[in-house]
């Protein structure tokens, strides 16, 4: 009798310990798993809002909150660790915030997004080449430092040749096929000039641009392109400090030529850098709107500064 009492609160005991096991087990697995992913998310926006320079998202950090508090129902002894990990963890990654550029440049040096770089140099984003010649003409293009290059399209060699209509219509032989630009990329390497420029607010970037576009003197068309390829970097951000380089840095950088050589020539380098607060810097002084006539070529691009990061 007394034996086998013994047998059934020992076989009691033993089913007690292995649902207590179970229990802080399940308990350990499901705080684990909601700390891991409040931290992968809270990280995640962090490093978005610190080097994408994006507006912080609210919405990521409610949720990292809220997952939090609701662990804190489930008592466990885990919990101080978990916090200090997190702590420890934003720390260091607030510390370390420029990670996720060197990996980005490490998996894909060139890659579109808040973290295209050209191996971790300023590069010259997108600049495009238009030719409206007065009649249909044969025309070359010759970029000066080929060495910089990074991207080209058609393929750049030692230079285009492209037949060229008024209408800004282009024909390469050499790929039988019909452009309406010539594209480059390349490294940028002229320093920055902070001392001079705009400060724009993110919502004013449209405005901002048809209106120092006009003055520098590219069509709507060509405007409406640039505008297109270059306000998803800018408008979300709550400031951005603007300049446009001189003919004189632009030629320094990459020296083009063209012939028969353009009657007009006009050539837009924008430099642009995220701000999370305005800045006092002193206004630029555009040059006056040139007079297309003539044979006329454009050129547009821009440089992401931030950071010394490229977009």
């Amino acid at each position: 009798m007394n034996i086998k009492k013994i047998t059934d609160s020992s076989s009691k005991k033993t089913s007690k310990k292995t649902k207590n096991f179970i229990q802080s087990l399940l308990k350990f697995a499901i705080i684990s798993l909601m700390y891991i992913l409040a931290i992968i998310m809270l990280l995640y926006t962090l490093i978005d809002h610190i080097n994408c320079h994006s507006a912080l998202n609210i919405n990521n950090i409610l949720i990292v909150g809220l997952s939090i508090i609701t662990t804190f129902f489930i008592k466990s002894k885990w919990h101080i660790f978990y916090l200090v990990l997190m702590i420890v963890t934003v720390g260091i990654t607030l510390i370390f915030s420029d990670f996720r550029y060197l990996m980005a440049d490490f998996l894909n040096p060139h890659q579109d997004g808040c973290y295209s770089f050209c191996g971790g140099n300023m590069c010259d984003a997108k600049p495009i080449i238009y030719l409206y010649p007065t009649k249909t003409t044969e025309v070359t293009v010759s970029l000066g430092n080929p060495q910089n290059l990074t991207h080209t399209y058609p393929k750049y060699t030692d230079s285009w040749t492209v037949t060229a209509e008024p209408n800004g219509d282009l024909f390469d032989k050499e790929t039988n096929r019909s452009y309406y630009a010539l594209y480059w990329e390349g490294l940028n390497t002229i320093e920055p000039n902070m001392n001079e420029g705009f400060v724009v607010e993110g919502k004013n970037t449209i405005p901002f641009l048809q209106e120092k576009l006009s003055e520098l003197g590219l069509t709507k068309r060509e405007a409406n392109e640039f505008i297109i390829y270059w306000l998803p970097k800018m408008e979300n951000a709550p400031y951005n400090f603007v300049r446009f380089q001189t003919m004189q840095e632009q030629n320094q950088n990459m020296p083009l030529a063209i012939s028969p050589k353009p009657d007009t020539l006009i050539r837009v380098m924008m430099e642009f850098k995220n701000l999370s607060s305005p800045i006092e810097v002193k206004e630029q002084i555009l040059p006056p709107t040139p007079n297309r006539k003539g044979f006329v070529a454009v050129e547009w691009g821009g440089t992401d500064v931030t950071t010394n990061r490229v977009q």
